[in-house]
């Protein structure tokens, strides 16, 4: 028999005896069952007329109808899912603290750990209560939770909080998260101080938004550094040495007789307002002083389409090895986040393209730095130059 039949066998026999107990059928026969009672009237010797005893019997059945409902939820929950919907509902046990979802939520990101988890292709391990545990921060899979139920989140201001949070997004494998947790949901204004101080786009980017220690943004996948000649044997140096902090040896190819050689950075998935400044560094230390003199910065949202940001001609601001200098980008209309009511244009390819000879006559281009400052924004996404 199962367990809500013999509820209902319960409830059924207390109302009987509740009914039996009472001083108007205290001397009726001991079968007298709750299906006996009915609305017939007449008085008891304690003054309650049947109609009234009947009310009253009807009301603590129906207590005990609602008792065991919510027990029987209290059971479905503890079993770690039930039927909501047409949907199934999963407990996680998270650090100690019940989160309860559906199964869809936790399917909603593909190739995460959560749907990875709950995917079908693997047996996870169910605890005796239902739920499943995961040995993570209970209180930050909130922020889990709410991204995965709405694809967006109000993240809390504090730095700190916002780090924890980023932690968590890499281990669940939310890597969309993880840059809102860099970014801020009202995006991240970096703003020019000096030269490559810690307020450029490639440093924040390389400390996962000065969350941590440094890192070169291309050895972690961050961004992709290349150059108009690839890695032949007539060029010089590693590419990724192009969004590096400290002073390299690197060009492009030797023997180029024509303008047009560059280096280009692909941001990726950290696109970038209309920039403000930028900052290049000469190459050295053992280069034979062919610095450059005439080039163009140019942006790309599709990196086919190119928008000039920057022209400099015959420029002497980069003569020794190794020096910096940093260019202001004039605003062009539409393009500036905190005037425009439209969506700002976002750019994800940035390059610095030689147009004339370097300072030896040459037209190979040495460069070993770059760093811009704009606006990143966490929905942002290119779209086609017009």
């Amino acid at each position: 028999m199962s367990s809500s039949t013999n509820a209902s066998s319960s409830t059924t026999s207390g109302i009987a005896a509740l009914w039996k107990s009472h001083p108007a059928t205290a001397s009726t026969s001991t079968s007298t069952s709750a299906a006996d009672i009915s609305h017939e009237g007449g008085t008891g010797e304690g003054g309650e007329d049947c109609g009234a005893l009947f009310a009253r019997l009807q009301a603590a059945l129906e207590r005990e109808h609602r008792r065991l409902d919510e027990k029987r939820a209290a059971a479905e929950r503890c079993a770690g899912r039930a039927a909501v919907d047409g949907e199934e509902v999963v407990t996680l046990d998270v650090g100690g603290r019940r989160h309860v979802t559906c199964k869809s939520t936790l399917l909603s990101v593909p190739n995460t750990m959560l749907a990875t988890m709950f995917s079908g292709r693997f047996a996870p391990c169910r605890r005796d209560d239902g739920s499943y545990f995961i040995d993570r921060d209970g209180d930050l899979f909130c922020f889990i939770l709410e991204y995965l139920r709405n694809k967006k989140i109000a993240l809390p201001e504090d730095p700190a909080i916002r780090a924890k949070i980023l932690e968590e997004a890499d281990f669940y494998c939310l890597p969309d998260l993880g840059r809102l947790s860099m970014i801020g949901s009202t995006g991240t204004e970096l703003r020019y101080t000096s030269d490559f101080d810690e307020n450029g786009l490639l440093y924040w980017i390389g400390t996962k938004g000065k969350t941590g220690t440094w890192h070169n943004p291309h050895g972690l996948g961050e961004v992709e550094v290349t150059r108009s000649s690839g890695d032949g044997a007539d060029c010089c140096g590693l590419v990724p040495n192009f969004v590096g902090r400290t002073p390299a040896h690197l060009h492009t190819q030797n023997n180029s007789r024509t303008p047009g050689e560059w280096f280009m950075v692909d941001f990726k998935e950290h696109c970038f307002c209309y920039p403000t400044h930028y900052t290049i560094r000469a190459y050295g230390p053992n280069g034979d002083g062919s610095h450059p003199r005439n080039w163009q910065l140019q942006a790309s949202t599709d990196g086919r389409a190119w928008m000039i940001l920057d022209q400099q001609v015959d420029c002497t601001a980069l003569s020794h090895f190794g020096e910096t200098h940093t260019w202001p980008i004039a605003p062009m209309a539409g393009t500036d986040p905190a005037k425009t009511k439209e969506k700002p244009l976002m750019f994800q390819y940035l390059r610095v393209v030689n147009i004339g000879p370097n300072a030896r006559g040459l037209m190979v281009l040495c460069l070993s730095g770059i760093e811009v400052y704009a606006t990143v924004h966490p929905t942002a996404h290119p779209k086609k130059l017009s």
